[in-house]
């Protein structure tokens, strides 16, 4: 229930669009998607928990950064789309950390950021962790607070508690970062809800910003003109102070 990969088939990717193979600490075989513009920012990209690469790009996302001038590699979570291995939390993460090493791979001496939405939240500020001194920002879309509390919004608190082997602790991350970061969180989200952003973002570093959206839920966030807006607001600001 907690990994509902998608049934949409992940084709080939169309041009611009480029397929990238990781490989993952793990051992599984990650497949990546890149939308590549001659300079700018670069960022890696985690889907949420019903998404795969087929759906974003459906969805617009890669278009969306192409109109912020912003380069972005996409990657399919373990037992995603065509990626092999099994989801769990040590396999995501692995395919997070894996996504933003090619990124740096390929983008060396540009500003570099990680995003992550609900689900992909949760691996993107895990991933930051590890690669702050690489870092320019970092963007948590919908993010919990840890996922044994929304697990606990849901089912009995009993069955959550012994039922419940993976725990994203993103609080417990927040405070290994060190650069401000963006959160964008809907204010009437009721899979999670917008407390878990704000009790998040009083953990992340001085300087972070946190953006409410009224009238905005969960699977409609994306779709918002001021979250784009914010974003790219963000990105310039904080290429600007430690891109170079």
């Amino acid at each position: 229930m907690l990994y509902p990969a998608p049934m949409i088939r992940v084709p080939n990717p169309p041009p611009p669009l480029e397929e990238l193979v990781l490989t993952t600490s793990e051992g599984d075989r990650v497949i990546a998607w890149l939308s590549s513009l001659d300079d700018g920012p670069v960022i890696l990209f985690l889907h949420g928990n019903g998404e795969n690469l087929e759906t974003l790009r459906l969805s617009g996302l890669f278009d969306g950064f192409r109109r912020l001038g912003v380069s972005v590699l996409a990657i399919d979570f373990p037992g995603y789309g065509r990626s092999s291995g099994k989801p769990s939390e040590a396999s995501l993460i692995a395919a997070g950390r894996a996504g933003f090493e090619s990124l740096a791979e390929c983008f060396p001496t540009r500003p570099k950021f990680i995003a992550g939405w609900s689900l992909g939240a949760a691996v993107a500020i895990q991933t930051a962790a590890a690669h702050q001194k690489d870092l320019t920002g970092q963007i948590f879309l919908s993010p919990w607070y840890d996922l044994p509390t929304v697990a606990s919004n849901i089912f009995p608190e009993m069955l959550v508690r012994f039922a419940l082997r993976d725990r994203y602790h993103s609080g417990e991350a927040a405070d290994r970062l060190d650069l401000p970061a963006l959160v964008i969180h809907g204010e009437i989200d009721q899979l999670i809800p917008v407390d878990h952003g704000r009790r998040l973002h009083g953990q992340l570093p001085t300087g972070s910003r946190f953006v409410g959206l009224g009238g905005v839920g969960h699977n409609d966030l994306m779709s918002q003109p001021t979250l784009w807006r914010e974003i790219a607001d963000y990105v310039a600001a904080a290429a600007a102070v430690n891109g170079g």
